[in-house]
């Protein structure tokens, strides 16, 4: 019987205590905050001409034909085309892909970069090369399927990388936005 009077009393201070409360302070007027200058950009970030890479309307077609090479097989995937010092030309993550396979994007772009092939040969090398079974050891992405260098000649200008497909076709997607675009690469 001692219990309800002690909860309702208990209940009822909590009631009192919120209704007291005060509000929030509104915030600080915008003239008067105060702002941290932001540094400048270095310069050779800015002043740096682009790397060698497929031009970005190929990219774009490329990414495209990708995605809907996944999406014939019912497969909801993200890519990412690079140029040859692996800097985004273009990313597509569409609504239905999931986060998951933009964090596994820059993992599996690796291999295509150390070794000038696709992904899949990742963990056959890394059985030979210590270096690359270190990185597979550090980021389980770089041993993916899923990236296929672009080649013009004897170089590699770039790579595309396709991740979130459920059964394995990431390297199928990529190598079918490859083969759409390959012969007009320069």
């Amino acid at each position: 019987m001692l219990r309800i009077p002690v909860i309702t009393m208990a209940a009822t201070g909590l009631l009192a205590a919120a209704v007291c409360a005060q509000p929030a302070s509104p915030p600080a007027d915008s003239a008067q905050a105060v702002r941290i200058p932001r540094p400048p950009t270095p310069a050779e970030y800015v002043e740096r001409p682009k790397a060698r890479g497929p031009a970005y309307d190929l990219a774009v077609e490329a990414a495209l034909e990708a995605i809907n090479h996944c999406k014939a097989d019912n497969q909801d995937i993200s890519v990412q085309v690079t140029d040859s010092a692996n800097e985004i030309v273009v990313l597509i993550s569409p609504n239905a892909a999931g986060m998951r396979s933009l964090r596994l994007l820059k993992g599996k772009a690796v291999t295509p970069y150390m070794t000038g092939k696709p992904s899949s040969a990742a963990r056959g090398l890394a059985r030979t090369d210590p270096v690359i079974a270190n990185r597979i050891a550090g980021d389980v992405a770089v041993g993916y399927p899923g990236a296929v260098p672009i080649i013009v000649g004897n170089d590699m200008i770039g790579a595309i990388t396709v991740a979130g497909a459920q059964n394995n076709t990431d390297e199928a997607c990529a190598s079918a936005g490859l083969s759409k675009i390959q012969a007009r690469l320069k």
